[in-house]
């Protein structure tokens, strides 16, 4: 038992590990469709385990969206703790917040601010703050191609390391395609380097591919990377992850 409890904490700690440090929001987007609308959610685990060991995990999540005509604001809000004996496997959590205003249906812009800590990658803080566009590449009602171009100020101050002040250029494409009729591909791709010197970069991938069993029942397969080209001491440049599972969603 606690060779297992030990075995979970430590993959929740690395499922967790690779979105923590460039947050993915466009698979946290809702689908708001009316012209005023609103869409919350909230989640919220503990579990505590005493035996030769104590093992306790928390993790908390809560999203919410308005819009109104061409205006949206998007908050989330995300904790995740994992401590097995005296061991942190997880303890990191951010806020983002982002606005949006809608000029087109292919062309919106977007200002966004976010705060984070993650233990694990050494990040005590990091705060940042950008604005830009968001470009629509196709209006087909089942595929969507979206691109985004945006600067942020960073502050990012590492664990018992330096404290960074930045200017970095955020750009991203996202992708949601079906490919098949019970086939759905989705794919966002990061990629944030220094505006003074572009070799000092960072890159995140995340890519999904469901099937559809029915219309509650999905087989979901997630693959992430993250590549930092400036990683802190002791945290590997590039990692890599795959996650598969079931899906079941209430209709």
């Amino acid at each position: 038992m606690k060779r297992l409890l030990l075995c979970t904490a430590l993959l929740l700690s690395f499922v967790r590990f690779l979105p923590a440090q460039i947050v993915n929001i466009e698979d946290k987007r809702g689908t708001l469709k009316d012209t005023t609308a609103w869409y919350e959610r909230g989640d919220l685990g503990f579990n505590w385990v005493k035996n030769t060991q104590t093992v306790l995990s928390i993790n908390a999540g809560f999203q919410l969206e308005y819009q109104h005509h061409n205006r949206r604001i998007l908050s989330i809000s995300s904790v995740q703790f994992v401590k097995a004996g005296s061991t942190n496997f997880v303890n990191q959590g951010f806020q983002h917040l982002r606005y949006n205003i809608s000029f087109s249906p292919w062309f919106t812009h977007e200002f966004f601010g976010q705060l984070q800590y993650n233990e694990n990658l050494r990040i005590g803080l990091r705060g940042l703050l950008g604005s830009g566009g968001r470009f629509r590449l196709t209006g087909k009602s089942k595929q969507s191609a979206w691109l985004g171009i945006a600067y942020m100020f960073e502050y990012d101050e590492e664990t018992n390391g330096p404290i960074h002040h930045d200017h970095r250029m955020s750009s991203y494409l996202s992708l949601h395609l079906n490919p098949a009729k019970n086939v759905t591909l989705a794919s966002t791709s990061y990629y944030q380097p220094l505006l003074a010197n572009f070799s000092d970069f960072r890159l995140s991938s995340n890519t999904t591919l469901v099937f559809k069993f029915s219309k509650q029942v999905s087989f979901t397969n997630t693959l992430s990377l993250l590549y930092d080209s400036r990683a802190p001491e002791g945290v590997p440049t590039l990692s890599h992850s795959y996650r598969s599972g079931i899906r079941y969603e209430f209709k």
